[in-house]
């Protein structure tokens, strides 16, 4: 609330809502607040691309990735490893139906028996079902439903990350739980790249509408040309990344045409993921704290002027 009143005395439009980015093709339930805000024009949200039958599951995110027992790393990709879980927690997921199957009363913690809000915690994902929301501890079978489907361990990295909707060959730095952490708090690049496209819609229609009723939707049918025109006079429509963390919300962007040309971050490990996937990330990347950033700081940086800004993102 705070934030909306803030950049609407600054003079923007606001468009705000609970979306679900299964429905717009991450292979996960994932409930987020998305909030566009724009000062030419009256923003829209963009529209769902999927229905509940037509969501990815996580077959179709991790299904063909090679087998592995607890503490194991595939040799052939690095960010394929797990947990080295206790023996204990091993010999619980054992017990635990496959496929989308729940602790049996009476296996592990005693507790758990009698708590009725964690039903979910030692749970396996389910094969043909999107995933849960993807979390910082997803690495760990207490902390919710985390079980591979059929083998007898927590998530790995990969298919955490795969799950979030990174692409196959994004690589994570930092110590082991915090690449799970920089995967958790990330904003999935599947859903950032719709919501990019959705903004260059929005920015192509922008010079013939000036009010709400004659912008409710967005213009799919024929923008390509005026895109073509929006990133030649805009040189790439210029953004900032704040809070950008492993990069999610920059890879969509970028993928849609967009120059992100500088992102921070005040996690380390990070930004140290964001510069080493090059491939995704073209702009600099810096440790930062958001009180401390201000135009000349970003200059600084940079080692040029900063010029101007079309677009700010953050996650």
């Amino acid at each position: 609330k705070a934030f909306k009143e803030t950049v609407e005395a600054a003079g923007y439009h606001i468009a705000v809502k609970i979306l679900n980015m299964a429905e717009y093709g991450t292979p996960q339930s994932r409930f987020r607040t998305v909030l566009i805000a724009a000062k030419d024009f009256f923003p829209t949200l963009p529209a769902p691309v999927l229905k509940p039958d037509q969501f990815r599951t996580v077959r179709e995110a991790i299904g063909d990735l090679p087998p592995l027992k607890a503490g194991e790393k595939d040799p052939n990709d690095p960010m394929h490893m797990t947990s080295r879980h206790k023996k204990e927690t091993v010999e619980i997921l054992k017990q635990v139906p496959k496929d989308g199957g729940n602790r049996p009363r009476g296996v592990g913690p005693q507790c758990l028996d009698k708590v009725t809000g964690f039903y979910d915690v030692y749970g396996r994902l389910a094969w043909d079902k999107t995933a849960v929301t993807i979390t910082a501890r997803c690495r760990t079978p207490s902390c919710g439903r985390f079980v591979h489907p059929e083998q007898d361990r927590g998530l790995s990295v990969r298919e955490a990350a795969l799950l979030q909707g990174f692409p196959n060959n994004f690589y994570f730095e930092g110590p082991f739980d915090d690449k799970f952490k920089q995967i958790g708090n990330a904003v999935s690049p599947i859903f950032s790249t719709r919501l990019a496209g959705h903004v260059l819609t929005m920015l192509a229609g922008r010079n013939h509408a000036d009010h709400k009723d004659a912008i409710d939707q967005p213009y799919f049918g024929s923008y390509s040309g005026r895109i073509a025109h929006i990133k030649q006079k805009n040189n790439n429509l210029r953004t900032l990344d704040c809070f950008c963390g492993a990069g999610g919300l920059s890879i969509g962007f970028e993928k849609a045409g967009f120059d992100v040309i500088y992102a921070f971050d005040i996690d380390e490990a990070s930004i140290k993921t964001y510069t080493h996937n090059p491939k995704y990330h073209h702009g600099q990347a810096f440790v930062r704290d958001i009180y401390k950033v201000t135009k000349r700081s970003i200059e600084e940086d940079l080692g040029h002027e900063l010029g101007k800004i079309d677009v700010m993102i953050g996650g």
